[in-house]
């Protein structure tokens, strides 16, 4: 209990960092700060969430759910979800530290395979990163699994600690699909434990490999809806199996020297046909580490059981099905580096009992340089939970590490975009831009930007290059769809961008809402309230939609109704003070003059330019 004590005391120390940390825009956006389903937890919203098919091309409804009570604690704040995210950390920790204890009757490897999962910089990532929250929940689910099966495996209670396992397997699966190796680790603790009854195990597994399959069916229907998965006839297995062959040295390397870590580790190559000489060369290191283990490693099951383990849990992320922007990402060791731990943990081990005989002041050196590594290891954790400060940080920090990159530049650009800092934000996506001139994403930013600089025409010709580059870019539709109205007066052209924006995402919220606005301006206030009431199913937290929609049903001469919008409004948002006074006239046409006052008052405090005549009609 004391060394793990001390393993979480160090993990706690090295993650510090992470709970002042704020939202980055990052996945963020799309998983909690955009995201309906978590803006409530209740019967409703959660079979919302059983039902919606995808997030960013994953299926993880646990997750969500999740994120949907850290967003009730919090009211939207960052804090709460760092908080979970590091609280699963040091339990995932924990759990890790009891299944190896049971597993190994090792103390001493329970503790270096916990110290070793907690402070590795390889995770940082799942537990600075919100979005990463999938990560460290599936994990969490997983470690427990192995312990129920542990527990399982010594024939007391057997129908319950198997059912519990199955179920536990089943809600890491709903956190995260990769948690679909589970049935091959459990038949790896079954071969480390050298049980016997073969059948009786294959048996025992088959409604795990069943859900394992289901589940991944459904992962690789969510990627390919997500637009996540490439198209092999762009990038054909030929090419592919060296970028897994690459991935894989890179995690084995990263393992003993994390160097050049980053949020992204963006592909070095636009097509795959295109690949560097140094993927070709990476399937000699794995070669030679096949025929090492081929020679040396058959016969030892503590190399198989940890070799195996990381091999198998990180095979199906290697990039060998291409998908995402990333070549490798380190949040992918988070689970398979146990393998290696465990490996570690077995060396130190038989040095320390023995068995492999060297002299004394070899071991003097080897504890030292381990020790130096470890700390090493935490220092570089701590640095890079910082890193993950807020969206500018961890972009320029990509930058940094991959300066000739695009993507990176127009991710930071957006970031400063969205903090004001408009020269800032045109400068990186002009980098963005020099470095690639076919990224419809950066054009349509830039045409923001462009806005706020007070130059329309330029936007206007950004958003005309994102929607060429890209026709499913429904940000660049809707932002061309105003521009048309404002600047133009394009009203049918308007009429149709904003109508492929919506088609393009149906919950694509701020879309709705100008198409409110331009049905309004029709005349057709049916379908405007319509595109009101379903932007505030998306964002139900969202004060302004309910002005909107209150505004619409004042001019109706719904009154009554509009003064329940205006009360939802400042409910979410009390300092709102356009609404005080829209109520103000409210209670005013009702007789309510005491009242219409406060709110006329409140308006003005909170800085809401109210016309005089306005203030002299209530007596103030």
């Amino acid at each position: 209990m004391v060394l793990l004590l001390v393993a979480v005391a160090a993990t706690f120390t090295c993650f510090y960092p992470t709970l002042d940390n704020d939202f980055v825009n990052w996945d963020d956006q799309t998983y909690v700060v955009r995201n309906w389903l978590v803006k409530d937890v209740n019967l409703e919203y959660i079979k919302e969430i059983i039902k919606t098919p995808q997030i960013v091309g994953t299926y993880q409804p646990v997750t969500i759910i999740s994120l949907a009570i850290d967003y009730k604690i919090g009211n939207g704040n960052p804090f709460p979800f760092h908080v979970t995210n590091l609280v699963l950390h040091l339990l995932c920790m924990a759990i890790l530290f009891w299944w190896m204890k049971l597993l190994t009757k090792r103390v001493e490897i329970a503790f270096i395979c916990a110290l070793l999962f907690g402070i590795h910089p390889m995770h940082v990532e799942p537990v600075a990163w919100v979005s990463s929250r999938k990560d460290v929940l599936y994990a969490f689910f997983f470690f427990a699994a192995l312990v129920s099966y542990m527990f399982y495996l010594t024939k007391k209670w057997k129908g319950v600690t198997y059912s519990l396992t199955l179920l536990l397997f089943f809600l890491s699966l709903m956190s995260k699909s990769v948690a679909v190796v589970l049935p091959i680790v459990l038949l790896l603790t079954d071969y480390f434990l050298e049980r016997k009854d073969y059948r009786r195990m294959l048996l025992e597994k088959v409604p795990f490999f069943l859900l394992s399959l289901g589940v991944g069916l459904i992962a690789i229907r969510g990627q390919q809806e997500g637009s996540a998965m490439m198209d092999f006839e762009v990038y054909p297995f030929s090419k592919t199996i060296f970028v897994g062959f690459y991935g894989l040295v890179w995690y084995l390397v990263s393992f003993l020297v994390p160097y050049k870590l980053a949020a992204l580790h963006p592909y070095p190559f636009d097509h795959i046909t295109n690949i560097q000489w140094y993927f070709y060369a990476s399937s000699v290191p794995v070669l030679i580490l096949i025929i090492l283990s081929v020679i040396y490693g058959r016969k030892n099951k503590h190399y198989i059981f940890g070799m195996g383990f990381f091999l198998l849990s990180i095979a199906s992320l290697l990039k060998i099905l291409p998908y995402g922007r990333g070549v490798v990402a380190e949040r992918y060791t988070y689970i398979p580096y146990i393998g290696l731990f465990y490996l570690l943990a077995w060396i130190f081990i038989k040095f320390k009992d023995g068995d492999w005989k060297v002299p004394k002041w070899a071991k003097k050196i080897l504890l030292v340089v381990s020790i130096v590594w470890v700390g090493t290891l935490g220092i570089i954790t701590f640095v890079r939970a910082d890193v993950w400060q807020n969206g500018g940080t961890m972009w320029l920090d990509v930058t940094e590490k991959h300066p000739d990159h695009y993507y990176a530049y127009s991710c930071a650009g957006d970031y400063f975009f969205l903090q004001g800092e408009y020269e800032r934000a045109f400068e990186l996506m002009n980098k963005s831009i020099q470095l690639y001139d076919s990224f419809s994403d950066v054009y349509n930013n830039r045409g923001k930007v462009y806005e706020k600089l007070g130059w329309p025409d330029l936007a206007f010709a950004d958003y005309n290059r994102a929607v060429d580059l890209d026709k499913a870019n429904f940000g660049a539709y809707l932002n061309r769809a105003i521009l048309k109205v404002n600047l133009y007066k394009d009203t049918e052209g308007a009429w149709q961008d904003i109508n492929q924006a919506i088609t393009l995402k149906p919950d694509y919220c701020i879309a709705y809402v100008n198409r409110g606005v331009f049905y309004e301006q029709k005349g057709e206030f049916d379908k405007a309230e319509e595109d009101y009431t379903m932007a505030i199913k998306l964002e139900p937290n969202n004060a302004k939609h309910y002005r909107y929609r209150g505004l619409l049903k004042y001019y109706t001469d719904r009154k009554e109704e509009a003064l329940k919008d205006y009360n939802e409004a400042l409910r979410y948002d009390p300092n709102y003070g356009n609404v005080y006074y829209l109520r103000s006239r409210i209670y005013k046409d009702q007789g309510n003059i005491e009242q219409a006052r406060l709110d006329a008052r409140k308006a003005l405090e909170l800085g809401f330019k109210v016309k005089q005549e306005y203030l002299e009609s209530l007596g103030l």
